[in-house]
């Protein structure tokens, strides 16, 4: 999330002011922001971090990710909700087109994409009520029609974060948040009665050579002092999702449940010793983002 009131530094899209942050580029001086349309599904744009200036805002984009040196940048949007959208590559900063073209959408929005470090591969995430799909397209070169390596589906969460891939490429991870007070196992808030909770899954798509295989879901539980609650229970950016992943390296990678502690794992599922363990995160604060440049 932007800042408190730091959107109105924008330049509107629409008439409309960026409230959430998705990306910002390598160089930092571009970011990519959300925005609320009139019928109020969530869409995306390029803003310059220096003067506030509106650069690109792709007909109903939902997501758009640079390459690892910011050649390139790819933009994922729907034309038409659980029916098609549209995969584009551009060159970066001229927007020239290089690639892309209609894609299959299986929810109502695209969520997140992510580019693999050697820009063979492109993940992107769609959702509905309750589900969640994540595709590997190769890296688009041609205009026209873009077919996925493999899609992947999950029915009981739409809460995904994340859709990184480990810097070698060899992996792509995303998050999945867990159902609303989940640490009390029903459907009205109160107080945890302690004990284990599961709070969600970390999920692992091993992409060696291009080739998917079986993606791994590591289920996350939460062991809990009686009396336990997020620190903000309505606020489902704080109570249920996961911030990350973020890669320590090619093999392991942070996660930061709605419990307030980070988990280390290995792309193997195995979870290991965390830095920071036992070191509760304000989850607001570290998910409020001030992009505005301070005067000198």
């Amino acid at each position: 999330m932007l800042a408190n009131q730091e959107g109105d530094w924008f330049e509107p899209v629409e008439g409309k002011k960026p409230w959430g942050v998705q990306e910002v580029d390598p160089s930092r001086r571009f970011a990519v922001l959300e925005v609320s349309g009139d019928d109020e599904d969530r869409h995306v744009a390029v803003w310059n971090l220096t003067s506030g200036e509106l650069v690109w805002a792709p007909e109903r984009a939902h997501a758009i990710r640079w390459n690892r040196d910011a050649s390139e940048v790819y933009v994922v949007g729907a034309r038409d909700v659980y029916d098609h959208g549209y995969l584009g590559r551009y060159s970066w900063p001229g927007l020239l087109p290089r690639g892309g073209g209609s894609i299959p959408i299986q929810g109502y929005m695209f969520v997140c994409a992510g580019v693999s470090p050697n820009g063979a591969l492109i993940g992107v995430a769609d959702i509905d009520q309750g589900e969640t799909y994540v595709a590997l397209y190769r890296n688009p070169d041609t205009e026209g029609p873009q077919q996925p390596v493999d899609v992947w589906e999950h029915h009981g969460s739409n809460l995904i974060n994340g859709l990184e891939f480990a810097p070698d490429g060899t992996a792509l991870v995303w998050t999945l948040g867990g159902h609303h007070y989940w640490w009390t196992e029903k459907d009205e808030f109160g107080p945890s009665e302690g004990g284990e909770f599961e709070v969600g899954h970390v999920c692992v798509w091993r992409t060696a050579d291009t080739n998917p295989r079986v993606v791994k879901m590591i289920r996350i539980v939460a062991r809990l002092a009686p009396g336990w609650s997020a620190d903000d229970p309505d606020d489902m950016l704080c109570s249920q999702m996961f911030q990350g992943p973020l890669f320590l390296d090619n093999q392991r990678f942070r996660v930061l449940p709605p419990t307030g502690e980070w988990k280390t794992y290995t792309i193997n599922g195995d979870e290991v010793a965390d830095p920071d363990a036992g070191t509760k995160v304000d989850i607001k604060k570290l998910t409020t983002v001030s992009l505005r440049p301070t005067k000198h």
